[in-house]
């Protein structure tokens, strides 16, 4: 039976704003953003936020959202700032960034990994862990994230947003996609 690993993350978000802000806005500017986390499986409308396993009403627009997985979710505690994964040797765990915009455009928004510090050893984020901009795509009316372009594709960073490359109008929300690697030799552990 193989252990499973619980892998506590860090990632910048650098922009003018500190580590993972739920939500960030000084008084001298009407800028403010707010940088959650989700799991893998989910997708966020670009212009709401809204997630899509609410139902195609809500994701649309259509129905009011009751949910609160900004502040809490399977992967995320905003109290925290922290993101819990669980995964085993030799295995890839993913997850989302979130980033979404205020009143005002973000420019010049830079996303990096630091490395993973564990409980036995260091997990180095330059050959574990990599990032990937969610690109939209239409269908139906609405939006729905498809292809991930790897950060390393010359054009991707700096991130803006809204994407103004982009064909989407309205755009407040980018999320940021991050593959993490637990290497084949890593000793169990958090």
């Amino acid at each position: 039976m193989r252990r499973r690993h619980c892998l506590p993350f860090l990632l910048l978000a650098a922009w003018s704003a500190p580590l993972f802000p739920q939500e960030v806005e000084s008084p001298d500017s009407a800028k403010d953003a707010t940088v959650w986390a989700l799991d893998d499986m989910d997708k966020v409308h670009p212009i709401t936020g809204i997630l899509l396993s609410e139902g195609e009403e809500i994701y649309n627009g259509l129905k009011p959202s009751k949910a609160n997985y900004r502040n809490h979710n399977s992967v995320w505690d905003g109290s925290t700032r922290t993101i819990k994964l669980m995964a085993g040797r030799n295995e890839f765990v993913g997850f989302q960034i979130v980033i979404e915009k205020g009143r005002e455009d973000l420019h010049k928004i830079f996303v990096n990994a630091t490395d993973l510090l564990g409980s036995n050893e260091r997990i180095s984020a330059d050959s574990n862990v990599r990032l990937f901009k969610q690109l939209y795509v239409p269908g139906g009316g609405s939006w729905y994230p498809d292809a991930l372009v790897p950060f390393e594709i010359a054009g991707v960073t700096p991130l803006e947003l809204p994407d103004y490359a982009g064909p989407i109008r309205g755009q407040r929300v980018q999320p940021v996609w991050v593959d993490i690697y637990v290497p084949h030799d890593r000793a169990p552990g958090t």
